[in-house]
């Protein structure tokens, strides 16, 4: 494990996280296109600037070398970013416990977050588990697709059963690169019952209607 210090990020340092996160987005983010990495490149610099999260970054040789954080309103990580020449060598592990310990502090009894594929097994091996499938749209409107993991920080993490990945079919994904523009109804169920729902109150107005349309004529030929 690589000896880092690990401290509180500063105003002062956010040129250097946007970089180190920007490398690390082009080069390991082998499951998105180019086009998605560049939209991500931007969203996640945006999300960096907000100003809505709390980080910490590892130095190394007094160089910041990876960069951690959580969001202020609520339990979930912002996201960990390490410089893909120091990846492998404990960094993020070292990252990912400053914010939980963070988290801990400040009275949070979970943490969840929002994985792209490939850092999936990363979270999992750290008591991460893996609740569902999601995705959100980043700069540009491009589709990401990516899974929701959820830590107690006391305790075995609670999986959600009914909406729980297929782990085998996951780790196919991300080894052959399928689309990430292929949807299925798995990725937002919610979306799926506001359609379903939709479609039934549009079916039933409509039937509504034909009905007085047809009362009306009979009305009239009366």
């Amino acid at each position: 494990m690589l000896n880092v210090h690990i401290r509180r990020s500063q105003p002062s340092d956010l040129d250097k996280i946007l970089e180190v996160q920007a490398t690390a987005l082009r080069k390991l983010s082998i499951t998105y296109n180019s086009t998605q990495v560049e939209s991500l490149v931007q969203s996640q610099a945006n999300a960096r600037s907000a100003g809505d999260e709390i980080g910490v970054v590892a130095e190394y040789e007094g160089e910041i070398i990876g960069f951690a954080a959580i969001m202020t309103s609520k339990p979930s990580i912002a996201g960990v970013y390490v410089d893909p020449k120091h990846i492998r060598q404990g960094v993020g592990t070292q990252l990912l416990e400053a914010i939980e310990q963070i988290g801990m502090g400040r009275g949070d009894k979970t943490f969840d977050v929002m994985s792209s594929l490939a850092t999936v097994d990363f979270y999992q091996a750290r008591g991460y588990q893996i609740l569902w499938k999601t995705g959100f749209y980043s700069e540009g409107k491009h589709w990401i697709r990516c899974v929701n993991l959820e830590k107690k920080l006391t305790g075995t993490p609670k999986v959600n059963e009914k909406q729980r990945v297929d782990a085998p079919n996951l780790e196919r994904e991300r080894r052959f690169g399928i689309s990430t523009q292929r949807r299925s109804k798995q990725f937002y169920p919610a979306m799926h019952v506001i359609k379903t729902v939709g479609a039934w109150v549009f079916i039933l107005a409509l039937a509504a209607f034909l009905l007085y349309v047809v009362l009306t004529l009979i009305s009239r030929l009366l």
